[in-house]
């Protein structure tokens, strides 16, 4: 995802999570397309893949998790704060940065 400064001085920020159960990760054509080689692959299956390769070591979100970091934009402490991605993926990107 990519946070840019919009037009009309509208703030635009994004909330950039790692793997969460939603419907989107958790059906079997996703699965299927993360675990080809697994003829019944699960949710927790994949975010157990994940999870050692994490600073911290948990595989996936669930949706509250982010929630609190999209309700943290909506706060009053980032009102001049614009253009700002917040990665909530347990440190995943800080390992690929790294």
């Amino acid at each position: 995802m990519v946070a840019t400064t919009c037009r009309d001085n509208i703030m635009c920020n994004v909330v950039a999570p790692g793997l969460v159960r939603t419907p989107l990760a958790d059906n079997d054509f996703i699965l299927g397309k993360m675990l080809p080689n697994d003829p019944n692959p699960t949710f927790d299956a994949v975010s157990a893949l994940l999870e050692p390769g994490n600073p911290i070591p948990v595989g996936h979100h669930e949706v509250e998790d982010i929630a609190k970091a999209v309700m943290f934009f909506a706060g009053d402490a980032t009102k001049n704060m614009t253009a700002e991605v917040l990665d909530v993926s347990y440190g995943s990107a800080a390992r690929n940065i790294g």
